[in-house]
C-alpha cells in the first residue's frame, strides 16, 4: 500500500477536459517537448484543453478507432494500440524516449498500462516529466512500484463507476486516475492531507443504465484513510 501514498504537489493543480469522464487533474507545469496521448476513443476534450494552454503539438494513439472524433490540426492521430512491441498495429512508444526528454503523457488504455510499464527501462520512464493515467486494477502493484522509483504520485481520483476492493484491510478503488510528476522537479514532499475527492475532481459518471434496464445513481468514492491521506494529519505539528 505504500506505493499508493499521495504526496503534496509543490505546483498548483488544474483540471483540463470536459466535465466528468474525460477530464483529468494535473500539475500546472510547462517546459514539455512532446505531448503524447494514448487512448482517445470518442473524446479529445483533454487534449484540446491541454494544447490550448501549453501550445504544443500532440501525437495521439488509439487502435480501436479509425479517426479522431473531431479534426484538430495540432493532433497527429496514429491508429495503433499501446503494447510491449513495435509493429504495424502496436507501439511501445520507446522511440520517443530516445529523442525527447520532457514528455507529458496522458494514458487510458483499458488495462494495457500494466504490461506497457513493465517493458520500460527506468531511463525510459525518466523521460516523462508528467504522467496522468488510469489504472484498471486494484491488485496490480508492480507498475506502481516502478513509477515510484522515479516519480511522485501527487493525485488520485477513483473512477466511481467501478467500486472498490479491500486489500489487507485497506479500501482501494478498482479503477483510479493517477497523476505523477518526475522526482527531479522537487524533493522530500510531505504526504497528502486532503481527503479524496478534492474540489477539483468530478465523478466519472453520475447515472448509468445497467443490464437490468434500470438507471442508477453513482456517488463518488470517498477516500479519507491511509495510504491516500496522511494518517497523522490531525496530530502533526507545523
Amino acid at each position: 500500500m505504500e506505493y499508493l501514498r499521495i504526496y503534496e504537489s509543490p505546483f498548483p493543480k488544474i483540471r483540463l477536459g470536459k466535465p466528468n469522464d474525460g477530464g483529468y487533474v494535473i500539475c500546472d507545469l510547462s517546459g514539455y517537448d512532446l505531448f503524447l496521448s494514448a487512448g482517445v476513443a470518442d473524446d479529445i476534450s483533454f487534449e484540446e484543453s491541454f494544447l490550448e494552454k501549453y501550445h504544443l503539438a500532440c501525437i495521439a494513439y488509439d487502435g480501436n478507432v479509425d479517426k479522431l472524433p473531431v479534426h484538430n490540426s495540432r493532433i497527429v492521430f496514429i491508429k495503433k494500440n499501446i503494447g510491449i512491441e513495435e509493429n504495424e498495429t502496436s507501439t511501445n512508444l520507446k522511440h520517443y524516449f530516445k529523442t525527447y526528454n520532457n514528455i507529458f503523457l496522458k494514458m487510458d488504455i483499458e488495462g494495457a498500462e500494466v504490461d506497457w510499464i513493465s517493458c520500460l527501462d527506468d531511463s525510459d520512464i525518466l523521460k516523462i516529466k508528467q504522467l496522468t493515467l488510469e489504472f484498471h486494477s486494484a491488485y496490480k502493484i508492480e507498475p506502481l512500484k516502478r513509477l515510484a522509483k522515479t516519480h511522485w504520485l501527487v493525485h488520485v481520483h477513483p473512477n466511481n463507476c467501478c467500486g472498490t476492493t479491500v486489500i489487507n484491510g485497506v479500501e482501494v478503488p478498482n479503477f483510479y486516475e493517477c497523476t505523477y510528476i518526475r522526482k527531479d522537479l522537487c524533493e522530500n514532499l510531505p504526504f497528502n492531507k486532503v481527503p479524496i475527492p478534492t474540489i477539483l475532481d468530478q465523478p466519472n459518471v453520475i447515472t448509468m443504465k445497467l443490464h437490468d434496464g434500470n438507471t442508477y445513481f453513482f456517488p463518488e468514492i470517498y477516500l479519507n484513510h491511509a495510504p491516500f491521506v496522511d494518517e497523522h494529519r490531525y496530530t502533526r505539528r507545523i
